[in-house]
């Protein structure tokens, strides 16, 4: 798996287990293209998929992309493909988002049901990542557009995507937040679906 320890603050600040997800989905579905609705400033897609396009309309994040304007040369020393990074920053709602072509990834992150509201920009066979939050990886699963591939399991050396909704994976907590109550809790899970029409 991907080195996160080399990366900056910048890119690593969502964690080992959602960059691995990121690379682990890229590199088995030979994923090229990606739509990111509700990214923050989460551009660690740029370093496993050639083109991302990314949406938020926090005024905070508008902000960041303004100040970054070139993703491309913040994740140039750190990508893992040839090819030059061509990222895109929309700063719209997702729901009222610009003419866009279909893409090959989806991701949604606690961004509200970008599932359901830009499927249409996902290619028929295209997948979609998502993170077990309020609703969205629950209406996908329920959706008969989309077929639930398995769940990005944290493992020792990454992530691999294992078949149906695994059990949630109990990490300890940090030494300073333990109590003798609580001394783990579980990892909030990442399925992948794929759009069947």
């Amino acid at each position: 798996m991907y080195n996160t320890a080399c990366l900056p603050a910048y890119l690593s600040e969502v964690g080992d287990y959602r960059i691995w997800c990121y690379q682990t989905v890229a590199e088995q579905f030979q994923i090229e293209t990606a739509l990111y609705p509700g990214s923050a400033n989460d551009i660690a897609p740029s370093l496993f998929i050639p083109h991302v396009c990314y949406l938020d309309k926090a005024l905070w994040v508008q902000e960041w992309f303004q100040d970054h304007t070139d993703i491309g040369e913040l994740v140039s020393d750190y990508k893992v493909f040839p090819e030059d990074v061509q990222a895109v920053f929309y700063g719209c709602d997702y729901n009222r988002p610009p003419e866009l072509p279909q893409f090959d990834l989806l991701l949604s992150f606690y961004a509200g049901d970008v599932g359901q509201a830009m499927k249409p920009y996902l290619k028929e066979g295209g997948l979609l990542l998502v993170a077990e939050g309020p609703e969205d990886w629950f209406l996908a699963h329920l959706d008969e557009d989309y077929e639930l591939l398995g769940t990005m399991d944290l493992e020792d050396d990454g992530v691999a995507l294992r078949p149906g909704i695994r059990r949630p994976v109990r990490v300890p907590l940090p030494e300073e937040l333990a109590t003798p109550y609580l001394s783990e809790v579980e990892m909030q899970r990442i399925f992948l679906f794929r759009k069947i029409r």
